[in-house]
């Protein structure tokens, strides 16, 4: 999947492009994504990168139908608790390339609250010393 121009990116009401892609697009993420992936309140089409969420999660994304990062983010952790051990395991492996920088963790936690998720306990116990702003952000997670 290339970096789209937003402007030229269409979508339906009721799904948003989120998860992985909506990340690299945002920048948010270095790793090359090839499949784009909705979220939807729609349970038509699912399965064809097309996760269904619940209607409460259905915001934080632009007129574009573009998933803001720090909801991007959420909507994947969502989807990968779901699936266990294996979910976590991938989301400890995504943490490590995400640009931490481009995210509010302020508008992450606000948004986590409504959506009730603690995303902090997602988090890797520890990390190396390639990713300062993880480690930082597992640090203070730790304290509260």
């Amino acid at each position: 999947m290339k970096k789209q121009n937003t402007d030229q990116r269409n979508y339906s009401l009721d799904r948003y492009l989120s998860y992985e892609s909506a990340l690299y697009v945002r920048g948010c993420l270095s790793q090359t994504i090839y499949k784009e992936e909705y979220a939807s309140v729609s349970e038509n089409n699912l399965g064809r990168g097309i996760h269904n969420i619940p209607k409460s999660h259905f915001f934080g994304f632009d007129e574009d139908g573009i998933a803001e990062p720090e909801k991007a983010l959420l909507d994947l952790i969502y989807r990968e608790s779901q699936k266990g051990k294996a979910g976590i395991f991938y989301l400890h492996q995504i943490f490590h390339d995400i640009d931490w920088e481009e995210l509010s963790i302020q508008k992450l936690d606000k948004y986590a609250k409504r959506m009730d998720i603690n995303w902090r306990k997602y988090l890797p116990e520890k990390t190396d010393s390639r990713h300062p702003e993880l480690a930082e952000l597992i640090r203070e997670s730790f304290k509260q």
